[in-house]
């Protein structure tokens, strides 16, 4: 089986969702800039980095969570990763990326100039460069995991996973 898995930001330290559609200009590093000083200036020993916008993710996923269960019809729990990752977000103020597809929420984070990356295969140092070399070795909670069988995460429902990036537990734990 064939997995390709990416890492998907959107820059909430700034902007959460920019109404303009136009792609970025090549030049255009203001919000990428302002990222890498937020990290660089919020380091800790955790893998996951606690932005304001973050712990609102964390805490409406939290709640849903919890309360999924009782929207079981038209919020179930297998297949429907994009569906629930879009009901979060929502919950926390950011309706620009919702979608029942993952391939819609990687575009539309591209075109709002969130970074998606795609980490290497099978390369645990390579995976572990790149993080570094992006964010000092953390993600900021509310970063969007994915992962696909297909490199460009077309395919049938299930052949692709979205999740949130969760806090570090005290056990060291990274919850997703």
């Amino acid at each position: 089986m064939k997995v390709s898995t990416l890492f998907l930001l959107l820059f909430s330290y700034v902007s959460f969702a920019c109404s303009d559609l136009i792609a970025p200009k090549e030049t255009d590093q203001t919000s990428q800039d302002k990222f890498k000083l937020f990290v660089q200036k919020n380091l800790s020993t955790d893998f996951s980095l606690q932005t304001p916008i973050g712990e609102v993710i964390l805490e409406n996923a939290k709640i849903w969570e919890s309360e999924q269960i009782e929207y079981k019809d038209e919020y179930p729990l297998p297949r429907m990763c994009a569906h629930n990752v879009s009901k979060v977000l929502e919950d926390s103020g950011i309706t620009e990326y919702s979608s029942y597809l993952v391939p819609d929420m990687l575009d539309a984070i591209r075109v709002r100039r969130g970074i998606v990356q795609q980490l290497p295969k099978n390369d645990k140092q390579g995976t572990i460069n790149l993080l570094n070399r992006y964010f000092n070795g953390r993600l900021p909670i509310g970063t969007l995991i994915n992962g696909c069988l297909n490199q460009d995460c077309s395919g049938e429902g299930g052949d692709g996973h979205i999740g949130i990036l969760g806090e570090t537990d005290a056990d060291g734990v990274v919850w997703v």
